[in-house]
């Protein structure tokens, strides 16, 4: 029997960042306003979810064509975000907060927040629970990128209850469960690193200031670029030491691969979170060297990949550094069709790819930056 050992590689194409236009006047608002309402009075009039459904998707459609007159543009999405709300349609609604969040100047933690709470009235169907408990989490890990731990505590909460009214309620309501804890410990260690965060403002240079805020920065948040620097300037000589060679670290293959070594072995003296924080740190270097890596040293670096795999990748959130938006996959031999796994299905639920057939199929993390995947077969022999 030959075997084949499938590694996924999640290949993310981040858009980049759009310019934003600052929100229209309040009084280029009421009148955009008005002139929508009576463009479309005969739909407002209509009653009944169904019909409010229905104008919500035909106003977020409008809006998409009106970019060029903000002031209506940003009334349509607001407008279809309402009507979606009041009917319980939770794609709709999504959709066009999503692109008021995108294309305006505004809180989107605030907007975003709301938006699930007020859905959390109203969605009942099955299918739009389970999409506000996407949406939630996603609110959620947003506001912990911003340090709002109150929003994102609220977020995980109304994850949670959406999770009883969705199909595969148990496995959403997992996530839920696993995002509220992880949102609490969060909060601890961040009310903790406040007196050093204090410190560096008075005295940048301090070095035990330094370390416990690159260590939070880094190692809790997954915040490297931010962290890393102040890792740097710390009071631990091995943390100085590889941070260092990480912010120094160029395009070569064999220098990004000794970089990845360095922080795995500096894992080994740590444990739990802050342990697999800095073997999926060194992930991130290996994924980005293995195309140039001889045979050897590629096949060593997946071995190290595959093991970060059984523990699973850090939770994807805005401003996490993901392992170069890699995940493994093991497929039974016998089974090689396409996406088809051991038994079950595939199903994304929550930022998690998981099989529907239970565990005897692995548990990955997916990505929402994801645009599309290249699944590589390693022939093992036999």
């Amino acid at each position: 029997m030959m075997r084949w050992m499938p590694f996924a590689f999640l290949l993310l194409q981040l858009a980049a960042d759009a310019k934003k236009a600052p929100e229209p006047a309040k009084e280029a608002l009421a009148s955009a306003q008005r002139q929508v309402r009576e463009v479309y009075r005969a739909e407002y009039a209509a009653r009944g979810a169904d019909a409010k459904r229905l104008l919500a998707e035909k106003l977020l459609r409008k809006a998409l064509e009106s970019r060029a007159d903000l002031p209506v543009f940003h009334v349509l999405l607001r407008e279809a975000r309402d009507l979606a709300v009041e009917s319980g349609s939770t794609e709709t609604a999504v959709k066009a907060v999503e692109e008021v969040c995108a294309s305006f100047e505004v809180d989107a933690v605030a907007w975003k927040t709301a938006a699930a709470e007020a859905l959390a009235k109203s969605a009942r169907a099955p299918g739009d629970a389970a999409a506000l408990v996407e949406f939630a989490l996603a609110a959620g890990s947003e506001a912990v990128a911003v340090d709002d731990y109150k929003a994102a505590r609220r977020m995980a909460e109304t994850a949670g209850a959406a999770a009883k009214r969705a199909k595969d309620g148990a496995l959403l309501a997992s996530s839920s469960k696993d995002f509220g804890e992880e949102v609490a410990a969060l909060q601890r260690k961040f009310e903790a690193v406040q007196p050093s965060l204090e410190i560096l403002k008075k005295d940048p240079k301090s070095s035990a200031a330094n370390l416990a805020v690159g260590k939070f920065l880094c190692f809790a948040k997954g915040e490297w670029k931010k962290g890393l620097p102040h890792l740097a300037r710390g009071s631990d000589a091995a943390y100085i030491s590889v941070a260092e060679r990480d912010l120094a670290c160029g395009p070569e293959p064999e220098q990004q691969t000794e970089v990845g070594n360095d922080w795995w072995e500096a894992a080994q003296a740590s444990s739990g979170p802050e342990k697999s924080a800095m073997r999926a740190r060194g992930a991130t270097w290996y994924a980005r060297a293995l195309p140039g890596l001889s045979a050897l040293a590629r096949d060593k670096a997946l071995a190290r990949i595959e093991e970060l795999a059984e523990e699973g990748f850090p939770r994807p959130r805005p401003g996490v550094e993901r392992p170069a938006g890699l995940a493994v996959a093991r497929f039974n031999g016998k089974d090689l069709q396409g996406w088809k796994p051991v038994s079950g299905a595939w199903r994304v639920a929550a930022g998690n790819l998981a099989s529907t057939g239970g565990n005897e199929n692995r548990f990955l993390r997916s990505y929402v930056e994801t645009t599309w995947v290249r699944i590589t077969f390693e022939f093992l022999g036999g």
